[in-house]
């Protein structure tokens, strides 16, 4: 598994890596259906660590993946304690204990232990199908809309993307808190293990992320005042959820770092030619992404990533936005580390 010890790579991103190659890395395939395959990406820098089975993964997964579904024990031997139930013994599973403290990006205080399990990781009978409560369960209630979230936003400053007026979500804030005391920042120690680098996240695009969210929602303010319906169409809320996502990016900070995630690329494409794969097209796109979109290059450090924003023309409303908050005290969402 030299692939994740020499890059600080997301276990869990939908992975631009040949077949084969991924495979074998992967002992453990119940992630591989995390995130639906209508927007493929490379592997983002992980720089937090899963607590359930200690791998890593990015900011972005860290929130919204389904493989990181938290369940609590209690819930499980419930369900194994059905006649019927489809699950098997409970006693190899790896359980996480989680301890009081301030979660979330609303500082929520939790005072309550609890024991979870990673859902997607518990495995059935085999022959046996899991009953549609056990599905629930375990792996999360499938909305019929696909909403992200920005893991360092307060839900109460994210734009409303719902498919209706009548729309709730499911997601308990429960388990939600229970996402963030699963995971500990965890650095990328470089090849030559001697710079630590967090990560960073990039403001511009965060403020971008802000202005079209705001931009949203006062056509919503307008929709309502006259009447019209306020819900987002699958355009907006692809649009929404894909500045989300490019919004949680980290990018590496040291040389080293960029480096190493440019080494890893060259092996990869070098293992692709003797697997005779041939890097295909995404869906609904003739040719490869364009630099700066959400399929970055693992490695890309934020220099050579603010080159990008160096290139861009903004409409001057948000210049002018950009340029007031970025004068303000309060940066946009950071790691706590930059190093």
């Amino acid at each position: 598994m030299f692939f994740y010890i020499l890059y600080s790579s997301c276990v869990f991103c939908p992975r631009d890596l040949p077949r084969n190659y991924s495979t074998a890395l992967l002992q453990n395939a119940d992630h591989s259906a995390n995130f639906p395959s209508r927007d493929p990406t490379t592997p983002s820098f992980g720089t937090y660590l899963s607590l359930f089975e200690c791998r890593r993964t990015c900011l972005f997964c860290l929130r919204n993946s389904p493989s990181l579904h938290p369940v609590e024990l209690f819930q499980l031997m419930t369900l194994c304690c059905h006649r019927n139930a489809s699950i098997k013994s409970i006693d190899n599973f790896r359980i996480l204990g989680t301890v009081p403290g301030i979660y979330g990006p609303s500082s929520t205080p939790v005072s309550l232990r609890s024991t979870i399990v990673r859902g997607p990781s518990v495995t059935a009978i085999p022959g046996a199908q899991l009953s549609d409560k056990e599905q629930k369960i375990l792996f999360g209630k499938r909305d019929s809309a696909e909403i992200h979230h920005h893991p360092l936003v307060p839900p109460s400053d994210e734009a409303d993307i719902s498919p209706s007026r009548h729309y709730v979500d499911l997601t308990s804030p429960k388990k939600t808190l229970f996402l963030y005391q699963s995971a500990v920042s965890f650095p990328y120690l470089t090849s030559g293990k001697n710079i630590c680098d967090y990560g960073i996240l990039c403001g511009d695009c965060n403020l971008h992320m802000r202005w079209e969210e705001n931009r949203w929602t006062n056509e919503q303010l307008v929709r309502r005042s006259n009447g019209l319906d306020p819900s987002a169409t699958m355009r907006v809320r692809d649009h929404i959820n894909g500045l989300r996502r490019k919004g949680c990016i980290t990018y590496s900070v040291s040389e080293d770092a960029k480096k190493d995630g440019e080494e890893i690329i060259e092996k990869c494409q070098k293992l692709k030619e003797q697997l005779g794969e041939r890097d295909e097209p995404r869906e609904g796109h003739s040719s490869p992404p364009p630099e700066g979109s959400v399929a970055f290059k693992p490695g890309m450090s934020i220099q050579e990533h603010r080159k990008v924003h160096a290139r861009e023309l903004l409409p001057k409303e948000e210049r002018e936005y950009r340029l007031k908050m970025k004068a303000r005290p309060v940066a946009p969402p950071q790691p706590t580390h930059a190093t």
